[in-house]
């Protein structure tokens, strides 16, 4: 093989402060550079997301910006934002193109085939019910992803359970999929991290979540839970951290249930570790997930965690947090309690999670997708030869 570095372009709809843009940021940053040759490709961010665009370049990661790439469908800008792809592919001369999501999957890998791309890699980060619901738009949608999938030299899956989602949905067979966990930073994220308690948060016992303020997180569900739990435990106060397009709508449900006066919004923030390590139990309500890096970011902080059972949550949590249905306000208000009333069980389930954690780090994750990308590149130079 050639000494020259393998090129890699990740694709993604935007690149926003979390989810799967951190996901590509953290990658981007993690693969050996003395290996691989990594560029991101994203479209705009939308108007209530921080865009971690500036962020992204100033550590020295060449960014190229699809100006059309956007998250909605919309041929006109789909049509512009496929050439603007093509154009950046051809003069990139990549030896592969991974991409992400299922805006970005579906025209970055068209793109990358045009343009004859020698290994195309997907990753699927969740199964967007745009996908798996019924009619006419999802049923094409299925139709395009499996189209897709047949000429994907890697198809990548973040959780056993979204694996089982795509096969369901008949876009790929499960044993032609590889689970690539998620990772965050251990050394960033732990209970040693050098954090004082913000001075926004009253003193109380703390219910907290990390996450945008989007449909699919359900935090109204959070707030219906908490509203039930406050009556009980004096002085216990509510923390949202990040922001979103129902921060205003979720702000008069705090009203509402009559807990806005301990209930803290604090929109986006630059650091969450010193809010996860004032929270005393985390919630993460989702109705909708892939693998919540803010579930692991939290037990890696040393929280004790309540999750709804979707997505690859119940990998995360294992034995080390409470599971409940999604929708569950009920249930999730009764393990809220819990967690609050019995000290010694919490600080048990906090040291399982911190052991749980360590099978979810961003070395470990570069390390398994580098592993995944020289054998493409190996394979591929071996065909060319052949």
């Amino acid at each position: 093989m050639s000494d020259r570095k393998i090129r890699v372009l990740q694709v993604i709809t935007r690149l926003v402060t979390r989810g799967a843009s951190r996901h590509v940021i953290d990658l981007a940053r993690s693969l050996d550079p003395t290996t691989f040759e990594v560029e991101i490709a994203a479209g705009q961010s939308e108007a209530h997301e921080r865009s971690v665009w500036d962020d992204a370049a100033a550590t020295g990661l060449r960014c190229h910006r699809i100006e059309h790439l956007q998250r909605e469908i919309s041929p006109w800008a789909d049509v512009r934002a496929f050439r603007e792809l093509s154009q950046v592919i051809r003069r990139g001369q990549y030896d592969i193109v991974h991409t992400h999501i299922s805006k970005s999957g579906l025209l970055g890998r068209y793109a990358a085939r045009r343009a004859g791309v020698p290994a195309i890699a997907h990753t699927y980060h969740g199964m967007a019910s745009e996908i798996t619901g019924r009619g006419v738009r999802p049923a094409i949608l299925r139709r395009c992803e499996g189209a897709c999938a047949r000429f994907t030299d890697a198809r990548i899956s973040i959780s056993e359970r979204i694996v089982e989602q795509v096969a369901e949905a008949g876009i790929s067979e499960a044993d032609q999929i590889h689970v690539i966990h998620n990772g965050i930073d251990l050394t960033h994220f732990c209970p040693a991290s050098d954090t004082e308690r913000p001075d926004a948060l009253p003193p109380g016992p703390v219910i907290g979540t990390v996450g945008s303020l989007t449909p699919e997180k359900s935090t109204i569900d959070l707030l219906r839970a908490a509203a039930k739990v406050a009556p009980q435990i004096d002085d216990v106060q509510i923390c949202i951290v990040g922001d979103g397009a129902l921060r205003q709508d979720l702000e008069q449900q705090a009203q509402i249930l009559k807990i806005a006066d301990r209930t803290l919004f604090t929109g986006a923030v630059d650091d969450v570790r010193p809010w996860l390590a004032a929270f005393d139990v985390f919630v993460l309500p989702s109705r909708s997930e892939g693998l919540p890096g803010a579930l692991i970011e939290a037990m890696a902080m040393g929280c004790p965690v309540v999750a709804t059972d979707v997505g690859g949550v119940a990998e995360v949590v294992g034995e080390a947090g409470m599971l409940a249905e999604a929708g569950d306000v009920d249930g999730i208000a009764v393990h809220i309690r819990r967690l609050l009333s019995d000290s010694t069980g919490s600080k048990g389930l906090v040291a399982i999670g911190q052991r749980q954690v360590q099978k979810f780090s961003l070395a470990g994750m570069a390390a398994k997708t580098g592993a995944l990308y020289e054998a493409l590149h190996t394979r591929r130079s071996a065909t060319a030869v052949g």
